[in-house]
């Protein structure tokens, strides 16, 4: 996991964002903690190698979070449950596929509230 300690800092500091985006694919997270206007919108990139279970994301408590995995739809569930669990506020996850020049496919959208549960099972 990437672009945490700066999120860890923050909270410490009693600062809240105004969302965090879980980013679990390759060329989206970028250093946000670097330009003052993106303080407010922190992105974290989740390596594939992480495990989504057994992340510490304490940093999300009481917090919405964005979970954006690229193509792999059971990943996004995954790290969906886990920052739920980790006492995110909502999630909202979302997992495309690039057709190029900057157009996506939608392959799934979930959200931790609402009342179209299904995709849980």
């Amino acid at each position: 996991m990437r672009g945490n300690e700066p999120l860890l800092a923050m909270r410490r500091n009693g600062k809240r964002p105004a969302y965090v985006t879980l980013h679990s694919h390759a060329g989206r997270a970028h250093a946000w903690w670097a330009y003052p206007e993106g303080l407010a919108f922190p992105e974290v990139h989740i390596e594939p190698a992480d495990t989504p279970e057994l992340l510490d994301l304490r940093f999300v408590v009481g917090l919405p979070v964005i979970v954006d995995a690229g193509a792999d739809v059971a990943r996004m569930r995954r790290l969906v449950l886990a920052a739920e669990s980790a006492g995110a506020e909502r999630v909202y996850g979302f997992a495309s596929e690039s057709l190029g020049y900057d157009r996506f496919r939608s392959l799934a959208a979930v959200c931790t509230a609402g009342e179209d549960q299904q995709w849980r099972t």
